[in-house]
């Protein structure tokens, strides 16, 4: 049997509290000189039990310093432009207390990241980063530079020599924040044939829309998102593979425009071009892109957004593999569907399962129509839709509203389907008044969703809510106050029953237990820790205690070697607790299907 994980940790478990109320832990200011561009987009728990964080800030100046506790942590770099230059951001944090452990940040260039689903955990203890870089706007040029933990710089010397054109880098970091490789993914910057007047281009300065990364259980890396630009990947052995755009034959370079289709690629470990999948569109101009992502064993779940005129057939996949969803109205819809990574020799492929959207509804007496999708996550045999509406929104069979809004402002949704197909099994609107759903997870068969009301009163919140209705059952305010709090990012770790979030705001925050934060100079980001069983907060992964486990992930079980008797509980990455016992003194298997594990408080891979 091979082993794919080994980690040593302490015992310190006890059952978490079914429905309990989430309590303050700690919170922590994340702050910078201009404010404006100042964001925290995302927070993943790593393999080790702590978080890191993914975001930019922004700067005018060389001098621009982000600060964390009193300490300079990243240097911005200047810019010639009105707004500000964005400078990438990368942090890790001690989960028990939120201090900083590690940065990672840029200097020089304009790089950005493009929501909660630009970075992921690995199974080594680090993350895997998907983000845009572009030259920083001043002249003469200059080329990106990623500083890490160690202050070692990575430039990269042979970039573009315009302020313009963009390209993605996926980039790995280690788990103590040295950039271990990065993978340039260039878009070419040919002519837009049907360029015109107004505020079209004459070459494809943003070819592509990096928007989701993840890791499967064998270490293969996937990115997905937009393209309207030809992508270059390399292979192994110094092999190119170029990935032709589609729905660009009407495109006339304006940037506001319609075009483009998504593409979903698997990388290797080393981040080599393994396979990829891509989507297109009839009926004039269109485009469809993927902004989330949820691996499970060898599916890959994908949300993100199909827009165009009323009648356009989206297709991902070809021949008799091929799936097709057609909108239908005009308004923009949600994306969902699922791809099944398959492997015969050296081949490698991506195979559609389903494919289905849900509308933006056409509503009697409303003429305004607009959804964001903020987050896709899956548990046990559901996937979750959540984020923010105005209107209405349908399933992709009727145009009878599935949802409606109780205002004009946007509010707050979760749309509950079946995983197996993407058919709707449950669905709300929360009528919170400017504000949405940011992420959703279910711990000891109870669901919580993270959300936010833009005013200072509410806040960023947590609900507790019906499993199968989705009626809010209690409500817990996580951060209020901050001016115009905004709910960024959220996270939680089963193993220790952490909840994080990451609220952005321009004034003091105020939270569960009605201790407050600091102020941040302008705009900043609070981060904060809440859980729901206070017992599992001390558990450690550490070997310092006299009581210890070695755990291991194999083929097809989990091997558990006890120093002495001790309790253990296994669950799968969404909390779900799939076995609970006492192990005996010496080695113990446990069976299992392939897929990531969290055994008490330590990530373990079963092949």
């Amino acid at each position: 049997m091979k082993k794919i994980l080994l980690s040593i940790i302490t015992i310190g478990y006890a059952a978490a509290a079914s429905g309990a109320t989430p309590e303050h832990a700690w919170n922590v200011l994340v702050d910078g000189p201009q404010g404006a561009g100042d964001n925290m987009y995302g927070i993943t728990v790593t393999n080790d039990g702590n978080i890191v964080t993914v975001g930019n800030f922004g700067s005018r100046s060389a001098s621009d310093v982000m600060t964390f506790a009193g300490q300079e942590i990243a240097i911005g770099a200047k810019t010639d432009g009105a707004s500000d230059n964005y400078n990438l951001l990368v942090t890790k944090h001690d989960a028990t207390d939120g201090s900083l452990i590690w940065a990672l940040s840029t200097k020089n260039g304009d790089v950005t990241s493009s929501g909660m689903n630009s970075v992921s955990a690995t199974a080594d203890g680090g993350v895997v980063l998907l983000v845009d870089m572009r030259s920083s706007n001043v002249t003469p040029y200059e080329s990106p530079v990623i500083v890490d933990a160690a202050k070692t710089e990575i430039d990269f010397p042979d970039w573009n020599t315009s302020c313009w054109i963009k390209n993605q880098v996926v980039i790995k970091v280690s788990k103590d924040g040295y950039v271990q490789w990065t993978r340039r993914i260039a878009a070419d910057q040919l002519p837009v044939p049907n360029a015109s007047s107004g505020t079209s281009v004459t070459a494809t300065t943003n070819g592509a829309f990096p928007y989701a990364i993840a890791e499967d259980s064998e270490g293969n890396i996937y990115i997905a998102g937009n393209h309207r630009a030809s992508l270059i990947f390399s292979g192994e052995q110094n092999s190119t593979y170029v990935l032709t755009p589609r729905n660009i034959s009407a495109y006339n370079g304006d940037v506001q425009t319609y075009a483009g289709g998504l593409y979903l690629v698997k990388l290797d470990k080393d981040g080599n071009y393994l396979t990829h999948l891509q989507g297109s569109t009839t009926e004039g101009i269109a485009t469809d892109y993927i902004n989330s992502m949820v691996i499970e064993d060898d599916m890959i779940y994908f949300a993100g957004y199909f827009q165009g005129k009323e009648g356009s057939t989206l297709t991902l996949g070809k021949g008799s593999n091929a799936r097709k969803v057609t909108k239908l109205n005009g308004n923009n819809a949600v994306l969902l569907g699922a791809v099944k990574a398959t492997v015969s020799g050296s081949t490698h492929s991506l195979v559609p399962q389903f494919l289905t959207c849900y509308n933006e509804a056409n509503r009697a007496g409303n003429t305004s129509h607009r959804i964001q999708l903020l987050s896709l996550k899956k548990a046990a045999s559901s996937l979750y839709l959540t984020g923010s509406f105005q209107g209405a929104v349908s399933t992709n069979e009727t145009d009878t509203p599935l949802i409606s809004s109780a205002s004009t402002m946007l509010e707050g949704f979760i749309i509950k389907t079946d995983a197996a197909d993407g058919s709707c099994q449950a669905a709300v609107a929360n009528n919170i008044s400017i504000g949405g759903y940011r992420s959703i997870f279910i711990h000891d068969g109870v669901t919580y969703a993270l959300g936010y009301r833009l005013n200072a009163t509410t806040g960023a919140f947590i609900d507790r809510i019906d499993p199968e209705t989705l009626a809010i059952e209690e409500t817990t305010t996580l951060a209020k106050g901050g001016g115009a709090p905004t709910l960024m990012a959220g996270a939680f770790d089963p193993a220790t029953t952490r909840i994080f979030s990451a609220v952005r705001g321009n004034n003091t925050f105020t939270m569960t237990d009605e201790s407050s934060s600091e102020k941040p100079v302008s705009w900043g980001v609070l981060l904060s820790c809440h859980f729901l069983d206070k017992s599992l907060a001390g558990l450690s992964t550490t070997d310092s205690d006299q009581t210890s486990l070695r755990i291991a992930g194999l083929e097809g079980c989990i091997e558990i070697n006890a120093a002495e008797p001790a309790d253990i509980r296994i669950a799968d990455t969404k909390g779900t607790i799939i076995d609970s016992r006492r192990v005996d003194e010496g080695s113990t298997t446990i069976p299992l299907p392939a897929g990531i594990y969290i055994v008490n408080s330590t990530k373990v891979a079963v092949r």
